[in-house]
């Protein structure tokens, strides 16, 4: 699921992981956009950070999360994405995505 970018990771690079849904809508009632219904598009319903990786980074990195899902959630429309960054700059050195098997 994770695609690394650089081979080189630093010490401070930090892994998240972040639950996104495709789809869900809002019934708008005041403002411009007042009578609409807007759809929207990998909306980030859960965001949180799974650890650091040691530097210099294994060859292959393995881990479970349990990750809890709300009820209102269409588990259809789910993915799962996990972000590799650095921890003071947040520029993102490799990403990846899968379904919810």
């Amino acid at each position: 699921m994770f695609a690394r970018a650089d081979t080189r990771t630093p010490a401070d690079a930090e892994l998240w992981l972040a639950v996104t849904e495709e789809g869900p809508v809002t019934d708008v009632t005041h403002g411009e956009n007042a009578r609409r219904r807007l759809r929207h598009a990998a909306v980030v319903r859960r965001l949180e950070k799974i650890g650091s990786l040691p530097s210099p980074a294994p060859e292959r990195f393995a881990t479970t999360v349990d990750v809890p899902f709300e009820p209102e959630w269409h588990v259809d429309h789910v993915r799962i994405v996990a972000f590799l960054q650095r921890r003071e700059s947040r520029r993102v050195l490799g990403a990846g995505q899968a379904p919810v098997e």
